[in-house]
């Protein structure tokens, strides 16, 4: 092969491999640019949870309960660790920057982690006897926020709140925070405290 021929086969590949490169490059560009946008969107739905979720709220009463939810050890870790969700009732939870409380212990530091979860989804997960939580809407009359733009009610998103703690929580003789740390909001002023088991209702005070 003469000289020719090896320098037009060398000058080719480089072409074709700066070619490469650079559409590799394009591409990468194009998918990252969606996600550098994507990743503020979670701070922003989560700052407008927190604003509507800050505020007092006591709970009402028991109001859903799942078919697996049994009461006896089979729903805890260990016997000691069994309560009744229902024994909160009155008691007042407070959502704020600094703290979160239910009765009159007080957790410094929460984070809360918000999510989406719709009505069907709720509902499904829950495993719920009757009443189900679309019984519930209907008997109780609750206005759920956002079903105004929308005739599916099953699809309707609801605002799911987990609160986390950097450090080990307990409360009194339970190694865990009984209630308020998952809270389902229907609305800026009536929550479902807890996403299975037995779930209570919450309404806003404050």
């Amino acid at each position: 092969m003469d000289m020719s021929k090896i320098a037009i086969i060398v000058i080719s590949a480089c072409l074709i491999t700066c070619g490469c490169e650079q559409s590799i490059s394009e591409n990468i560009n194009k998918v990252r640019m969606p996600i550098e946008v994507d990743d503020k969107l979670p701070q922003e739905v989560s700052i407008e949870a927190k604003k509507i979720l800050y505020g007092e709220w006591q709970i009402d009463r028991a109001v859903l309960k799942s078919n697996m939810y049994t009461g006896t050890s089979l729903d805890g870790d260990f016997e000691n660790n069994i309560f009744d969700p229902e024994d909160y009732v009155g008691y007042i939870l407070r959502y704020s920057e600094e703290s979160f409380s239910l009765g009159d212990v007080e957790f410094a530091n929460p984070s809360y982690l918000v999510s989406e979860i719709t009505v069907a989804e709720y509902n499904e997960g829950g495993d719920f006897r009757n009443p189900d939580l679309y019984t519930l809407i209907a008997e109780e009359e609750i206005e759920v926020g956002g079903a105004e733009n929308t005739l599916n009610l099953s699809q309707v998103k609801l605002m799911r709140i987990d609160v986390k703690f950097d450090y080990e929580t307990n409360y009194q003789d339970y190694p865990i925070i009984p209630v308020g740390t998952q809270a389902v909001l229907l609305n800026s002023n009536t929550m479902m405290i807890g996403v299975w088991g037995k779930v209570l209702l919450a309404y806003r005070i404050q």
